[in-house]
Parts: C-alpha cells; structure tokens; sequence
C-alpha cells in the first residue's frame, strides 16, 4: 500500500486568520506611530503592507483547511468571539478593576479554564495582559505630557503613583518621569 504525497494542510480557521491580520495591523499602526518624524517612504510601506493584508482577507485562501470554531477553541484556548469580548472589554475597563472572575464570566467559562484558555490564545496569563495594555496606555499618555504621573496612574488603572511607577520601571527598565524626560 503506498502512502499519499498529498500535501498536508494546515488547520486554519477563518476567524483565526483575521485575528491575525487584525494584530499585524495594530503592529503596522503602532510602527507608524513611533516614526519620529513620520518618513514618508516609511509610511507608504506601511500603508501597502496594510492594504495587501485588507486584500487578502477578501480573498479565498489556496492550500489551506478550513475548520470549524470548536476545533479551534481546542487547539487556540478561546473562540474568535470570546477573544473579542474579553480583549474589548480589557480595553473599555483599563482604568478599573479588572478580575479574572469578571473576564471568565463574559465568556462563560470557569475561572481556571479561562486563565488556561486565554494564556493559550494570547501567551500570556490575563493579569500579565491586562498590565502591558495598562503600560502601553501610560505610554500614549506619557507622550501627551497633559497629565501628571498621578493622574495617569488612576487612568490607567493602577492604585496609586507608586504601584505605576514600580510596574513601568520593572516592565520598560526606566521609571515614567525618566521615560517622559527622554522623549521631551
């Protein structure tokens, strides 16, 4: 009996795909942004970058398996939906509180399997991940220089001005007030 030399095929949903596609374009826009000043052959490379990625969302992919969302969850951790409800939800609530227990029960999973799921999906634990979105705001806000470092700690979700400090220097090996200094 002889073997098939077929090709194997990726197992690859469609959802997933533009989860992919929607994180190269955050990338692609975050790129453009730390362009100091903006290069304008720079911002057309991005721009078609962006444009070839949009293209090829719309059009049927060759080679590659469609599968369905449950065979994916068990491979990826979260469904495309449940991704999207959490990461959402993350980003409207950086300024409170936010427990796993609140982002478990958005996607109707218990606590430990959402904590396994999530880590999966984004390879990172959902704590780790709400507390880099919290960087990554300061940063934005650090880069406005309109607020003071108190004002952007309570902004961003963090107890006080030191619990921010401490979290920025530990994450970005630099405090704040340095960090804002160097990009005046």
């Amino acid at each position: 009996m002889s073997m098939s030399t077929a090709p194997v095929e990726s197992l690859v949903s469609l959802p997933q795909i533009r989860g992919t596609v929607f994180q190269v374009m955050t990338l692609l826009r975050c790129a453009l942004s730390e362009l100091d000043p903006p290069s304008n052959g720079a911002k057309l490379f991005i721009d078609r970058a962006a444009s070839i990625l949009l293209e090829e969302i719309g059009q049927p992919l060759s080679g590659v398996r469609l599968v369905s969302e449950p065979v994916i969850a068990r491979q990826s951790g979260l469904l495309a939906w449940q991704a999207r409800r959490v990461l959402d939800y993350v980003e409207d609530h950086l300024s409170e509180t936010i427990r796993v227990a609140d982002l478990s029960c958005l996607v109707r999973l218990t606590e430990s399997h959402f904590s396994r799921a999530f880590r999966k999906r984004f390879g990172a634990a959902p704590h780790n991940y709400v507390v880099s979105r919290r960087i990554r705001r300061s940063v934005r806000l650090l880069l406005e220089g309109e607020l003071s470092l108190s004002e952007i700690a309570l902004a961003c979700g963090f107890s006080d001005q030191a619990h921010f400090s401490n979290t920025f220097r530990r994450l970005m090996g630099i405090t704040p007030a340095a960090w804002r200094r160097s990009r005046q």
